[in-house]
């Protein structure tokens, strides 16, 4: 028959068949009839001995059993659902598994018990730890001169005893580290630097220091030491402390806290008070009344304007007559080289310069000239006895020549293109033209009796009536405006026949007659009036501003006349052709173009009339 094994609480553990070892539990329940039941037995008897010692945890084990945990050398108990440690867990750190209600902890670093409330670990005792040290209030024995024990209460922060209170005063034997007397009411521990704070009635000294030694704040007094304020926000002068001294960071600021209140700074100059420098509170300006004397490398001013009374400014006073060099230095950051218009004492010139040297140089490396852009006494520039008047130049002296002189042998040469030789005026580049051309409508102008050599031109046109041509070579035409028409054709004289044939050809314009349909009047090239005239009248047999006037006329399309039958048949209609006539409307008649052989003499150009 099968055993009912029971727990104390009655309930049932396991049901054990005859014959069977059963394993519910950690102990094994020995059915009836079991074979070999003594080593069995024997072996639970062992586990209830040694608590089921081991490393690891019984695998099925009832509320309320022991085991020992042979790892971490506890004993521990099952709840039901975890193992717990029985008796004070001793460790360096909390422990965080298998907690419960009331369980202590003795913390091995701090010398510590906790006890756990079923949330946290509470601290019972002692209040400090050896880490920290002993602190604050303990009752301690200190032996007196009379060799009596003396109870006293010590105050006790991370270690070090800073204080000791006695209801009897007494001389210690031996004086305890720290303390400067041995005389006990209250002892404060002197080594530490500790203070009382609070307010005491009276005092006979401080710090050791007789209290007639200290400045009165409620009356005149003196010092014969140095007096310093020791916090940044410095100390104030005045029944209204109009006058502040400051201290911020690394700066000192002395100001003047009434609305528009200057700051004088006053001096005894033989007797008598001076003020030698003045801060308008109202402006900020500042005024030096005696000389200002500034030593030192370098002077910096950063002002919008500066503006200096003296008409005359100093430079380089202290020379002694070296070579150095004097003047104006411009810095300009990143558009380039810095700028210097100085007096070079090598050449004993003034130089308008760009410069790599830096201010602080006495010897400019000049690394390009500077431009000087303005006017010179108006729109005039005199230099000696020439002037430059706008775009003339002139000798100021009556009846003066103007020369313009290279040399020795050498010639005026003007931009590399144009060569002064003597009484010759020629292009210096190879095939290069000489122009005299003047600016916008202005023209050349040859004053006085100028004689001419040879003239070979397009077109020439003469203002004066009477001019003497002695040898024409033209390809042109000779006259007074764009047509070549002279305004005074009956003072002006052609000595040759070839010349005038040139002449009278190029004057006519053409006149043409065209179908212009479907071509285009304004544009140019293929399809275009312009690209048919061009095939017409080639611009290199004409002059330049040859005029071409066409009379277009446009054809317009033919249109054709039908008429129709309607032709009868069984069933059926049917509307039949029988005769057409064609017609055509009259030419369209244009306007008159006009087009011209542009100035170049390259292309024909419309000109008007679409």
């Amino acid at each position: 028959m099968a055993y009912t094994i029971n727990k104390t609480d009655g309930s049932i553990v396991a049901t054990v068949n005859d014959g069977v070892l059963d394993t519910t539990t950690s102990v094994s329940l020995i059915g009836r009839n079991y074979q070999s039941y003594g080593e069995a037995f024997n072996e639970n008897l062992i586990k209830l001995l040694e608590n089921s010692s081991s490393a690891t945890q019984p695998s099925a084990p009832l509320e309320g059993e022991l085991w020992w945990d042979k790892t971490n050398d506890r004993l521990k108990v099952y709840t039901g659902t975890a193992w717990v440690n029985v008796g004070v867990e001793s460790s360096s750190s909390q422990p965080t598994t298998g907690l419960s209600t009331g369980m202590l902890w003795n913390d091995t670093t701090n010398d510590q018990l906790y006890m756990y409330d079923g949330a946290a670990f509470d601290l019972i005792g002692p209040i400090f730890s050896t880490v920290d040290g002993k602190a604050g209030f303990l009752q301690d024995s200190i032996t007196d001169n009379l060799s009596a024990t003396q109870k006293v209460a010590s105050i006790y922060n991370k270690g070090t005893r800073f204080a000791i209170a006695t209801t009897t005063a007494f001389t210690a034997n031996t004086t305890p580290t720290g303390f400067g007397s041995a005389t006990f009411g209250l002892g404060i521990n002197l080594a530490t630097g500790y203070k009382i704070h609070g307010t005491a009635t009276n005092a006979d000294t401080l710090d050791n220091i007789d209290s007639a030694s200290f400045l009165r704040s409620d009356a005149n007094d003196t010092t014969s030491g140095t007096l310093g304020v020791l916090n940044d926000t410095g100390f104030s002068v005045g029944v209204d402390s109009d006058l502040n001294i400051s201290v911020s960071g690394s700066d000192v600021t002395i100001k003047n806290a009434t609305s528009d209140g200057d700051i004088k700074f006053n001096i005894n100059d033989g007797g008598s008070d001076t003020t030698a420098m003045t801060i308008d509170g109202a402006t900020a300006d500042v005024i030096v009344n005696g000389n200002l004397q500034v030593k030192g490398t370098t002077t910096s001013v950063e002002t919008t304007n500066m503006t200096i009374e003296d008409p005359l400014l100093e430079l380089n006073r202290s020379s002694s007559g070296g070579d150095v060099d004097s003047g104006i230095y411009i810095q300009r950051g990143s558009a380039g080289n810095n700028a210097v218009f100085y007096w070079n004492e090598g050449l004993d010139k003034f130089q308008a310069m760009l410069t790599t040297s830096a201010a602080t140089a006495t010897s400019v490396t000049d690394s390009s000239k500077a431009t000087i852009v303005g006017n010179f006494e108006g729109d005039t520039l005199t230099v000696g006895s020439v002037s430059i008047i706008e775009n003339e130049i002139r000798a100021n002296n009556s009846n003066d020549n103007l020369q313009i002189k290279a040399s020795g042998t050498g010639n005026v040469i003007i931009d590399d293109a144009i060569l002064f030789d003597d009484n010759e005026i020629r292009a210096t580049r190879s095939n290069d033209d000489l122009v005299l051309a003047g600016s916008g409508t202005g023209t050349v102008s040859i004053p006085g009796t100028a004689t001419i050599g040879t003239i070979e031109a397009t077109n020439i046109g003469f203002a004066d009536s009477s001019i003497t041509v002695t040898g024409v070579s033209t390809d042109g035409s000779l006259g007074g405006d764009a047509n070549g028409v002279f305004s005074s054709a009956s003072n002006s004289l052609l000595v040759t026949e070839k010349a005038v044939k040139q002449y009278v050809d190029r004057q006519a314009d053409l006149y043409f007659s065209l179908d212009i349909t479907g071509l285009g009047k304004t544009g140019t090239g293929a399809g275009t009036v312009q690209g048919l005239l061009t095939t017409l009248a080639p611009v290199a047999n004409l002059r330049p501003l040859t005029k071409a006037y066409i009379a277009g006329v446009t054809q317009n399309a033919n249109s054709i006349a039908t008429t129709t039958a309607s032709v009868g048949s069984i069933g059926s209609t049917t509307t039949v052709l029988t005769g057409v006539t064609p017609s055509v409307q009259n030419p369209t008649r244009d306007n008159d173009l006009i087009y011209r052989v542009n100035s170049g003499g390259t292309a024909w150009e419309y000109v008007s009339g679409a």
